[in-house]
């Protein structure tokens, strides 16, 4: 009987423990679903600085905080908070970029295909909810808490020797 109440209880922990109900998309992955600069522009909006530099263009996007809301005319905010900003037609045309403490860059060829993505303090890890694995993690631990009840009224009831 010990031994059965040490499985529930072995069974209760790796499912708390495997209780991650979430698939987790990391930044790098993020960065790198974005493949033309439409896909970049429905995502972050049109960029707060540009640059064309030997036939390809980078775009910036400033992600501080403190200036964001205020002078930033992209959607994207700070660790991937979107905000809606007007007016995001005009772009800075600059020969360097300013030096954003939290930024995203993208570099583009001349189709407007992404060659490569940089950033710099800000976080684009996703999570996607996956319910399937969250009933499973309830009803697991429902039915492992039954059992270990279930074992502990039997104890009560053996005859003490």
């Amino acid at each position: 009987m010990k031994k059965f109440i040490q499985g529930i209880a072995v069974l209760m922990a790796s499912l708390s423990i495997s209780g991650c109900s979430k698939i987790v998309y990391t930044h790098e992955q993020v960065m790198l679903s974005y493949h033309t600069k439409n896909d970049v522009i429905k995502q972050f909006g049109y960029p707060d600085q540009k640059r064309e530099v030997r036939g390809t263009t980078e775009w910036v996007y400033n992600c501080d905080s403190a200036s964001t809301l205020f002078n930033s005319k992209t959607k994207i905010g700070v660790n991937g908070s979107y905000n809606g900003i007007p007016d995001s037609l005009r772009i800075a045309n600059v020969t360097e970029f300013t030096d954003y403490t939290k930024y995203a860059r993208f570099t583009f060829d001349e189709r407007g295909n992404v060659l490569k993505y940089d950033s710099g303090g800000v976080s684009f890890a996703k999570r996607k909810a996956n319910p399937a694995a969250t009933v499973l993690v309830v009803l697991g631990s429902v039915a492992a808490t039954v059992l270990l009840l279930g074992a502990l009224i039997n104890l009560n009831d053996l005859p003490v020797w």
